[in-house]
C-alpha cells in the first residue's frame, strides 16, 4: 500500500514543473527485513529483487527475451555431453 502513495506523490511532485524530465528519479521501498546477504540461501520471495541489484551472476537473460548472454561471464564453453560448462 506505501508503494501506491510513493507512487501518487511521486507523479504529482512531477507535475509541479520541479526539475527537468532528465531529472525523475523513482524511489521505491521495501519494508521486509534482509536477515542474510546469501542469495542461495534465502527463502523469501521479496529479497529477489534486492538481490538481483546487488550481486552479478555468470550469465543473465537478454532483455525481453529467453536467450542467455554472459553477465560477469565473457565466454563460456559447454561439454559434448553437456553437463559441464566452463566460463
Amino acid at each position: 500500500m506505501a508503494w501506491v502513495l510513493v507512487l501518487l506523490l511521486g507523479s504529482i511532485g512531477g507535475l509541479s514543473g520541479e526539475g527537468t524530465a532528465k531529472e525523475r528519479v523513482l524511489i521505491l521501498g521495501d519494508l521486509s527485513p534482509v536477515t542474510n546477504m546469501d542469495p542461495a540461501s534465502s527463502t523469501m520471495a521479496q529479497h529477489t529483487m534486492f538481490y538481483r541489484n546487488v550481486f552479478q551472476g555468470l550469465l543473465c537473460y537478454k532483455f525481453n527475451s529467453a536467450e542467455i548472454e554472459g553477465d560477469l561471464a565473457k565466454s563460456w564453453t559447454v561439454s559434448k555431453d553437456g553437463l559441464v560448462y566452463t566460463f
